[in-house]
């Protein structure tokens, strides 16, 4: 399962729509992009509310994901469909869609793109959305073209490391590379592997190394008795100073 799918399936479950698939950020690569749908309920408040999209986000966070929750519809559905008929117009067949996010006067427009858009028609559709939305009285805040790159989940990390353990950082990025991920950089992998080492799924040995703890073989299935081999193996591994 790649993370994509890990958290949209978090999300989801929660109750909460997501109107986009979830990206990752152009700008940090650690850190994920919900997009959901927002919407006033019968008392007059926005839901999701704050706190429970909050809780939603440390069990993000538990599971080794940062995550940001973009809030689209709601009280701006208008501007937001405006703003997705002026892209694609501006752009026809490239743009996929477009959403809205806006806190006071200030808006943030994110473009999902069909195809991958120049830096020219990336700053003819800037000028134009810019021009729309300034003319409503807001200010952009940001245009940002996200990416949706197949990056390996937790359980994808785990399973390679579990099959070539013990491990370094860099070859868990090229294997993971060659079974089709994207990985963005050697910064992503340390932090994830930080993540689950914090997390008392994997173990980093002196010389750098990595190996799944018990907890984690026994997750992915591993039998629970002493004469497992990959047991037998992890208690190696810990007596070896891991």
């Amino acid at each position: 399962m790649t993370d994509v799918a890990e958290l949209s399936s978090l999300i989801t479950d929660a109750g909460v729509i997501l109107t986009a698939p979830v990206m990752r950020s152009p700008y940090e690569p650690l850190k994920h992009i919900a997009f959901i749908k927002s919407y006033i309920n019968d008392s007059g408040i926005e839901e999701p509310a704050s706190g429970f999209l909050s809780r939603l986000k440390n069990q993000a966070e538990a599971l080794g994901y940062d995550i940001d929750f973009v809030k689209t519809g709601g009280v701006y559905q208008d501007i937001e469909a405006a703003v997705r008929l002026t892209a694609q117009r501006t752009l026809p067949n490239v743009i996929d869609n477009c959403y809205v996010s806006i806190e006071g006067e200030k808006v943030t427009i994110w473009i999902a793109p069909k195809q991958t858009i120049s830096k020219e028609d990336a700053e003819v559709l800037n000028r134009k959305l810019k021009s729309y939305i300034e003319g409503l009285s807001f200010n952009i805040q940001s245009i940002i073209y996200p990416s949706s790159e197949k990056t390996p989940s937790k359980w994808a990390c785990l399973s390679y490391i579990r099959q070539k353990s013990p491990v370094g950082a860099e070859q868990i990025t090229r294997g993971l590379q060659d079974k089709g991920f994207s990985v963005p950089s050697h910064e992503w992998m340390s932090k994830n592997l930080d993540n689950m080492r914090k997390g008392g799924l994997v173990v980093r040995m002196k010389n750098g190394s990595y190996a799944l703890t018990l907890d984690a073989l026994k997750i992915m299935g591993t039998a629970k008795n002493g004469r497992s081999a990959d047991i037998r193996r992890m208690l190696d591994i810990a007596q070896r100073g891991g």
